[in-house]
């Protein structure tokens, strides 16, 4: 009877660490900035300083959205898992630069819960006022107004039975809701 305790308890603590060691990130702006910065330079040729600007739970799910700035004009997300220990894991970045002072990009995120539109960008010229979404291959389209911040995140939990949420083609409203040209 011992001897199964003891094992109960050594397969519990081997479990543990390796839950702890898959999710070490805890969840607070420092830690999550210190992880982001280690996993943008995996194998870079020059380092990369990503200034985490904002993180969003994506409802209730287990599932974390880090928004960041690489360099000037260089903005990105992070998806990041929450694991049974509480803690957060790095699952993927995609970042990308552009020189207009407007302009918007759009990901689409697999939660537990349901699938999410999230859309970033920069409104430096406070021109935009609302996103019209069109998703490909999909009748689904969505308008979401747009704050008046330098850089913003937006995000839009996606209604079920969307089967491809990867690319939305994107339209740039002003206050009179006409299309800005890039």
């Amino acid at each position: 009877m011992i001897g199964i305790i003891v094992i109960g308890f050594v397969t519990l603590g081997v479990h543990n660490k390796n839950v702890n060691t898959k999710y070490p990130i805890t969840n607070h702006s420092e830690d999550i900035q210190q992880n982001l910065t280690i996993w943008q330079n995996r194998g870079e040729e020059y380092e990369l300083h990503p200034d985490l600007i904002k993180v969003e739970h994506l409802g209730k799910s287990d599932t974390y959205v880090a928004f960041f700035e690489n360099k000037p004009g260089e903005l990105g997300i992070a998806i990041l898992k929450e694991g049974p220990n509480k803690k957060l894991q790095i699952r993927s970045t995609q970042y990308g630069s552009r020189e207009e002072e407007h302009y918007a990009t759009y990901y689409g995120v697999h939660t537990n819960k349901g699938n999410y539109g999230i859309l970033i960008g920069k409104n430096s010229g406070k021109q935009i006022h609302s996103i019209r979404a069109e998703l490909e291959n999909s009748q689904l389209e969505f308008l979401v107004p747009v704050p008046e911040d330098n850089k913003f995140i937006l995000i839009k939990k996606l209604p079920k039975g969307i089967s491809s949420l990867d690319y939305a083609d994107l339209y740039l409203l002003d206050k009179d809701n006409k299309e800005i040209q890039a």
